[in-house]
């Protein structure tokens, strides 16, 4: 099925495909009246198109706030809509907004392709070089748009962060589990997992973050056997600040994954430092 997210003025022009057609505004036959961002559904799209809208998004509609920030929070929701081959298609005139023009300037829309094209007549358009196409104006020298910006986007990854105290070890069920769990979420589910584990063991590959032990640890054995024997609210901090001297940013992470019961306080800690869901 089809999403298609735009003006009533050119929806004639797809009503040669099976869509369903949103619009926040403009009421018509058959059209849903709602914000994307807010809009609920149980469908999800091969397919999702916006001509000419994004740029209107906490621009110029009732919205208060910073522009940039709804427009991505407007893709990120379609994103979410899209089955797992879906796309995301949108057009948006360059010059508009300049929040948009901003975002576009400094790649942070998240795009996987993108393309510029320049108008050269009335109705005639070539595609251009991105820095050729940047700094467009909008209503010059020709009405409306002189430039626009066509964009492909794909389902967002969810990026997890796995918390595991045994993860390198190669005895035992606990490890074996976490490794295996990290191994069906990637194959099965495309998530990006990276691991945070305590130090030692064989090195695992990239995305793979230890605690090193503080200096008056005795050495890394004691450092992983004290997560048993010495539950308390002090090395509970010390493994917080070695977590920071790792460099690991849970906020970075669209949640938090425990499948290790013996990482569970510290999981849990970060989870709620960072305002993110934690999965056991």
């Amino acid at each position: 099925r089809t999403l298609v997210i735009h003006p009533l003025h050119i929806v004639g022009i797809v009503r040669c495909v099976e869509d369903q057609v949103i619009d926040k505004y403009e009421t018509a036959p058959n059209v849903i009246n709602a914000d994307i961002t807010q809009w609920q559904t149980d469908q999800r799209f091969a397919l999702i198109i916006s001509i000419s809208t994004f740029e209107h998004i906490g621009f110029d509609d009732e919205v208060e706030g910073n522009s940039g920030e709804k427009i991505r929070a407007a893709i990120d929701a379609c994103c979410a809509l899209l089955a797992p081959d879906g796309r995301l298609v949108i057009t948006v005139p360059l010059g508009y907004n300049p929040a948009l023009d901003e975002l576009i300037a400094n790649d942070m829309l998240g795009a996987n392709q993108a393309h510029f094209l320049l108008r050269q007549g009335r109705r005639q358009w070539r595609e251009a070089p991105r820095d050729q196409a940047l700094g467009t104006k909008y209503g010059q020298p020709f009405p409306y748009a002189n430039g626009l910006w066509i964009a492909e986007f794909t389902p967002k990854l969810m990026r997890l962060l796995l918390v595991s105290f045994f993860y390198e070890h190669d005895h035992g069920r606990a490890e074996m589990v976490d490794r295996e769990a990290r191994r069906l979420m990637t194959e099965k589910l495309g998530c990006e997992i990276d691991v945070l584990c305590l130090a030692g063991g064989p090195d695992r590959g990239a995305g793979i973050h230890r605690l090193a032990p503080p200096l008056w640890w005795p050495g890394s054995h004691w450092y992983k056997h004290a997560i048993l024997f010495l539950q308390n609210s002090q090395l509970d901090r010390e493994f917080l600040r070695a977590v920071q001297r790792a460099r690991v940013l849970p906020k970075n992470y669209d949640a938090i994954f425990c499948p290790d019961m013996n990482a569970i306080v510290l999981a849990h800690q970060l989870a709620q430092a960072a305002g993110k869901p934690l999965f056991t």
